[in-house]
Order: C-alpha cells, then structure tokens, then sequence
C-alpha cells in the first residue's frame, strides 16, 4: 500500500497520467499471451498422468507464470485506484 501510495501521490497529475497510460499498455500486452500460455499448460498437464516426471516442470512454469499474473493484477489495482 505505500508504494501505491506514493505514486498515487508522488509525481504531477500529468506525470501519473502518462505512468498508469503506460503500465496499463504494458500489462494488456503481458496478459494476452500470458492467457495463452496458461491455456495451453493445462491442454499439456492433461496429456500427463499425475506422476509423470514431466509434471514438476510443469508445476514450476505455472507457478512462474501465476507470478507475472499476480504482479499484473497489483498493476491494474493501481490503475483503478488512479481512476478514483
């Protein structure tokens, strides 16, 4: 919350403006390919059974994967709180 705060609060108007324009243009180009990526992991994991040795890879991508979704999610939580 304080990082959020001072963005929210540090620079000009203007210069918020342009940094929630560009996070939001950044995080919309991560997203789409990102849903991409998560779709066709769970296509794959279907094609392994449970205990496969393949499924620890697979297991560590989606964890990576959820981290970026995470971090995008905090980037559009910050774009809202700007457009309050």
């Amino acid at each position: 919350v304080n990082a959020i705060d001072a963005v929210l609060h540090g620079p000009t108007p203007s210069e918020r403006a342009a940094l929630f324009a560009l996070t939001q243009g950044i995080a919309d180009e991560i997203n789409n390919p990102l849903q991409v990526a998560l779709g066709h992991l769970r296509l794959l994991e279907e094609d392994f059974a449970a205990d496969a040795p393949q499924v620890p890879k697979i297991d560590a991508i989606r964890r990576s994967l959820q981290r970026i979704r995470s971090t995008l999610s905090r980037a559009q939580v910050l774009q809202r709180a700007h457009q309050r």
